[in-house]
């Protein structure tokens, strides 16, 4: 009936136990059982009070989330020492307007984030006075809120902070001119590895802006920060070519990974994937060969019947990880079994 059920917890509890059962449970030496109680539909205004007070946080995170929770158990879960449980206060359907005026300003970003959408799905109207304010918690809200328009977006960014520029710049209602205005007022700002993480990652940035920024910070000087750009440039179907080619020999696997899932990639360079150094990287490459590679239709038969002879060559049992057989490649040996298998299918297709 939950989140935990079959999982977790009683397998005696389910959607149609009584509010007598739910009491017996609610007593429980196993957290699991008691958030099962807590979510519980049956579950009283007696019991939630009881497991209001329960040293789980999770569990008093259920009691609040629960339509059964009274306002006046609200208010006092809603000064909760856990920011997850005053979230859940600020999501709870009982919560009243004037808690939620509370809870806008807890000290928490989560828990103000909470407390925020639901004002404004009240009042639209309050939107502006948010963006006024200049207070740092709201406009960090507004700027990841999918209902900010692009003209909201434009004028919190005339006098921002680099995290929240940062935030706009991720957000996808900031259509293309906009990005490419807003990257030519700070494409100088001695913060721009922090903004180039929410360009590079927006969808609606121009090839020109990825080129450059790539070009910019190719070289990995700033550890972290660079593989997160280099990350979301080798995501983006809209790089080029000639960049996903140099990314495919980045010292980050992760960056190679994506590299093997970017339909943009050259044919040659997901065939040289196919043979990386990481078994991630293989088994990506390996399943966009034939998965998604559609063209050309000739050429990827004869790669597809070349890899499956490599893989049958590669059977080789090479040592053993958690139990599994490790065959040469890093590949775990049902891996190969698996890929060998889809590819024939496709070969199958192909063919016919």
């Amino acid at each position: 009936m939950g989140l935990f059920d079959g999982l977790f917890g009683s397998k005696e509890i389910d959607e149609n136990s009584s509010a007598k059962d739910l009491a017996k449970f609610a007593k429980s030496k196993d957290e699991y059982i008691r958030k099962e109680v807590a979510e519980h539909k049956n579950c009283t205004i007696e019991l939630l009070e009881l497991l209001s007070k329960d040293e789980d946080p999770t569990v008093r995170q259920y009691v609040a989330l629960n339509e059964n929770c009274t306002i006046e158990l609200l208010e006092l879960l809603s000064k909760d020492e856990d920011f997850f449980v005053r979230e859940a206060v600020a999501e709870s359907p009982n919560c009243s307007k004037e808690m939620l005026e509370v809870l806008k300003d807890d000290e928490w970003q989560g828990v103000c984030d909470a407390a925020l959408k639901k004002l404004v799905e009240l009042d639209p109207n309050l939107m502006q006075e948010l963006i006024e304010s200049g207070n740092e918690k709201y406009l960090n809200f507004l700027v990841e809120y999918s209902e900010t328009t692009e003209e909201d977006l434009l004028k919190i960014a005339k006098d921002c902070n680099h995290e929240i520029l940062e935030k706009i710049f991720h957000n996808e209602n900031l259509k293309e001119k906009s990005i490419e205005s807003l990257y030519k007022k700070h494409k100088n700002d001695e913060n721009l590895h922090h903004l180039a993480k929410g360009i590079t990652w927006n969808k609606n940035t121009p090839v020109k802006i990825i080129k450059e920024i790539y070009e910019f910070f190719k070289d990995p000087e700033d550890g972290i920060v660079f593989v997160k750009i280099m990350l979301n440039i080798s995501c983006s179907e809209k790089t080029p070519k000639d960049i996903l080619a140099e990314l495919s020999d980045c010292e980050d696997s992760e960056v190679r990974e994506n590299i093997a899932m970017n339909l943009s990639t050259p044919l040659e360079i997901n065939v040289k994937l196919t043979a990386d150094s990481s078994s991630f990287v293989i088994n990506e490459a390996l399943k966009t060969l034939y998965e998604k590679r559609t063209e050309p239709k000739d050429e990827l038969l004869v790669i597809l019947k070349d890899i499956v002879g490599k893989l049958s060559a590669s059977g080789e049992k090479v040592g053993e990880l958690g139990g599994a057989d490790v065959v040469s490649g890093g590949l775990m040996q049902e891996d190969v079994d698996h890929h060998t298998e889809q590819i024939n299918s496709r070969i199958k297709e192909l063919e016919g």
